[in-house]
């Protein structure tokens, strides 16, 4: 993604991406809400275009719910602007990588991607 830029942020010892949500394209701030929004579970069959999510057709989403845990939002659901974390990053730069293609899934835990399957090549 063109808008990640990589700063010397204090505290964090060294290169650390800096991306608002403001500054993401449409599609991309749409699948950060709906990290949010899932908190615990999947996305999957997430298309991707040219490096950026594509929402048709729709993914399929579901939520994992612990019993007797309750659930709470995410606590960025509610603010308008903020630095996506790393985890969020690095998922663009795998999607800029793909290009083209569908990630097969998107594993959520806290409302950030955790874990990612996507089709690769067979090479012999």
């Amino acid at each position: 993604m063109s808008e990640i830029v990589r700063t010397v942020t204090p505290g964090h010892g060294g290169n650390c991406p800096q991306v608002r949500i403001s500054r993401l394209p449409a599609d991309a701030a749409r699948l950060v809400r709906l990290m949010q929004s899932v908190g615990f579970g999947t996305i999957a069959g997430l298309h991707v275009a040219h490096g950026q999510p594509v929402f048709k057709p729709e993914p399929v989403i579901t939520r994992e719910l612990k019993l007797g845990a309750g659930y709470s939002d995410h606590p960025a659901m509610y603010q308008s602007d903020f630095y996506v974390k790393a985890q969020v990053v690095e998922l663009f730069e795998l999607m800029t990588k793909i290009g083209t293609g569908v990630i097969t899934v998107i594993d959520v835990r806290f409302g950030l991607p955790a874990r990612v399957a996507y089709p690769v090549p067979c090479e012999n």
